[in-house]
């Protein structure tokens, strides 16, 4: 007599309770994701102010002519031209230019980038100081590089250099891991007088590591 073999499938419970499962597992998952991508916004938008600022160097080196580095909220259209004009100075960003002052007013025209619009920008630079520099020094959105390479100082001369820190942080994905013990990897990016320019993060406490300031 031939008898019928059972097929294999699932119940509808055992169906039900692996959904439920997966759902926790989601869940519990889901606010580490929300910090990978946060961070990653953060850390994209600092390297992209810090290659900015080196183009401004590399820029003003080159030319042995002042550059400044300008961080703005104006909305960047693409054109070099209108945004090297049109560019407000905002010390928290979070679009930058690069542009050179001629004489009698106006800038030529080169490099901007467009990080976030500033109505949805989150990542900001949260503070700026003077470092190490020899003389007092001012931000309020723009760093100028002399035909040296090195940052102005506030008086606006070209052979006196200044120093900045900018410090960078992310709101929307919580407080920095330095200080508030949040999961933001805060970056700050280091001007020194001689117009050395560091990315690194204050969290990293080996000196042996890239990543220490």
């Amino acid at each position: 007599m031939l008898t019928r073999r059972a097929s294999p499938g699932f119940t509808i419970i055992e169906l039900m309770v692996t959904i439920t499962i997966f759902a926790i597992l989601l869940m519990m998952g889901i606010p580490s994701f929300s910090s990978l991508l946060q961070n990653h916004r953060l850390s994209s938008t600092a390297k992209s102010y810090a290659a900015g600022l080196q183009i401004a160097r590399t820029k003003a080196i080159r030319g042995n002519t002042p550059v400044e580095f300008v961080l703005s909220s104006t909305a960047l259209t693409g054109v070099p031209a209108a945004d090297a004009t049109a560019a407000v100075p905002s010390p928290a960003g979070p679009n930058w230019v690069v542009r050179i002052p001629v004489t009698g007013g106006g800038y030529l025209p080169n490099e901007s980038e467009t990080s976030e619009s500033a109505a949805t920008s989150t990542v900001r630079v949260a503070g700026a100081v003077a470092a190490g520099a020899p003389v007092a020094t001012t931000y309020a959105g723009t760093i100028v590089f002399n035909g040296l390479g090195s940052p102005l100082d506030n008086t606006g001369s070209l052979t006196g250099t200044g120093a900045f820190e900018l410090n960078i942080d992310n709101p929307a994905g919580g407080a920095c891991a330095l200080g508030a013990g949040g999961p933001m990897r805060c970056l700050r990016i280091k001007v020194r007088p001689g117009g050395q320019i560091q990315l690194c993060d204050p969290a990293a406490t080996d000196p042996r590591d890239s990543r220490y300031c």
